[in-house]
């Protein structure tokens, strides 16, 4: 069975899933499915282990808690997930839901 914990990507969160991962705590079984909140280094260092570790995951392609997917220009960039075997790609479906996505 798979575990798919929801969570907006506030710093300590993401903080703890960095933890986690890095510790080698955080199971291959567990995909967290991540809500951007703000355009943080916290969010870049933790996607950026979770592809050096292949940790299953997943972040929100369109989140509708802040102002992220509104910045066209990001000061931190997140790498490219598309091509990996081991990224789940998520989206909300709400009314601004586009298949671009």
């Amino acid at each position: 069975m798979t575990y798919y914990p929801y969570l907006r990507g506030r710093m300590y969160d993401l903080m703890a899933l960095k933890e986690l991962c890095e510790s080698g705590q955080l199971s291959k079984k567990i995909v967290p499915i991540i809500e951007p909140v703000r355009d943080s280094k916290e969010l870049q260092q933790t996607v950026k282990t979770f592809i050096t570790a292949k940790q299953p995951f997943s972040v929100i392609a369109n989140p509708q808690v802040s102002i992220y997917g509104l910045n066209d220009t990001k000061l931190y960039p997140l790498p490219a997930v598309d091509n990996l075997s081991f990224y789940h790609p998520s989206a909300i479906l709400a009314a601004d839901f586009s298949s671009d996505f």
